[in-house]
């Protein structure tokens, strides 16, 4: 699927609404630099401007989730999530859905 046709169906107001000051922990944002190390060294970043963003965590590691805002279901596209070691802070996985 084409990343036309998922931007066809964006729910641009969902990404409005979620576009708010918030706090966010530091150790997070320290992830999220993992996160982003890990796309430039597998030339694998993507525009992130259209997703939002949602970090988790359980005993062993941190997961980053992406998700796109559709304003109706698509068949693939416009997610992913990117796995974290939390001891060693080395990525496990990072998959996208296109």
């Amino acid at each position: 699927m084409s990343d036309e046709y998922v931007e066809e169906y964006l729910d641009y107001e969902k990404l409005k609404n979620f576009r708010t000051d918030t706090t966010i922990s530091g150790h997070y944002l320290k992830i999220w630099n993992v996160y982003l190390q890990h796309a430039k060294k597998t030339k694998s970043s993507i525009d992130i401007d259209n997703y939002l963003i949602h970090f988790s965590e359980n005993k062993d590691e941190y997961t980053i989730f992406f998700k796109k805002p559709t304003t109706q279901k698509i068949v693939g596209g416009g997610h992913g999530a990117c796995k974290i070691n939390k001891k060693s802070l080395d990525v496990i996985e990072c998959k996208f859905i296109k």
